[in-house]
This record gives C-alpha cells, sequence and structure tokens, in this order.
C-alpha cells in the first residue's frame, strides 16, 4: 500500500447514502486550500455527489500534509432550462476509492472515486439543487 493509501484510510467508509443519485456530469470546482481544482461530477444527489479522477488529481484534493476528513468547498454548475446556474456547498470526502484495477493499469492511469456529502447547504442551494435533479431524475443503477 502506497503513501496515497495510508491517507485515505481515516475516510469514514461506514457512510451510507441516504438520497438516490443521478448520473450527469457537470462542472465542479473543488477548493482544496491551496488550489482550485476543476472536474467532472460522475453523479450526483440530494446529499452529495461524486466525481472520479486520476490519483494525481485526487492527492491534489487530500494532500499529504491533511486530514482526508478536513471540510472542501465544491461550486457546482446547475444547467437548467438552457441556464446555467452556479451553486457553492461545503462538503467534505465520505469515501475514496481505486475503480481502475485492470492488472495492466499502472499506478499513474489508475482512477479514483471520490465521494463527497454536502455538509452544508443554505435554502438557496438547495433549492436549486431539488430543481435540477428532479428535472433529471434517472437512477443510478447501484
Amino acid at each position: 500500500m502506497d503513501a496515497f493509501w495510508d491517507r485515505i484510510v481515516e475516510v469514514h467508509r461506514d457512510a451510507r447514502r441516504a438520497y438516490p443519485r443521478v448520473q450527469v456530469t457537470l462542472a465542479v470546482s473543488v477548493d482544496a486550500g491551496n488550489e482550485v481544482i476543476q472536474s467532472e461530477t460522475h453523479d450526483i444527489g440530494r446529499g452529495g455527489f461524486q466525481l472520479r479522477c486520476d490519483k494525481e488529481t485526487a492527492a491534489r484534493i487530500v494532500p499529504e500534509q491533511e486530514s482526508a476528513k478536513v471540510e472542501r468547498r465544491a461550486r457546482l454548475t446547475l444547467a437548467m432550462h438552457d441556464a446555467e446556474q452556479p451553486i457553492e456547498i461545503r462538503c467534505r470526502i465520505a469515501h475514496m476509492s481505486l475503480i481502475d484495477t485492470s492488472a495492466g493499469a499502472d499506478s499513474a492511469s489508475q482512477r479514483v472515486a471520490m465521494g463527497f456529502s454536502f455538509s452544508d447547504v443554505g435554502k438557496r442551494e438547495r433549492k436549486a439543487l431539488e430543481r435540477f435533479l428532479f428535472a433529471h431524475l434517472e437512477p443510478v443503477n447501484v
């Protein structure tokens, strides 16, 4: 096990989803403290979202010197009725897991799934998120 995985062991793995997710690609910016990292969602629900990235990007979101449990600020851009509505939500990393475990995949090309749970959602953001989810009801198979 390398140092990257040693750091994510502390992530709380007992969390279970309280709400279903819809599979949709949205632009997301994650504030990692010393930089803002651009990525895309894999799926999103009322309680959080998942993004997928390479190990290097995941390590930038959770720098070596920081706990994986530290809250992050995420800016999501919700496309609604031909208009984009950016929302900012505080979240924490709920899980991280390796999703490309093929025998031929080298360490640099491995993909990581990062699940974020929303920890502080304002009334305006909650309403926008719920409208967006209702308009995109296509549950992810779990």
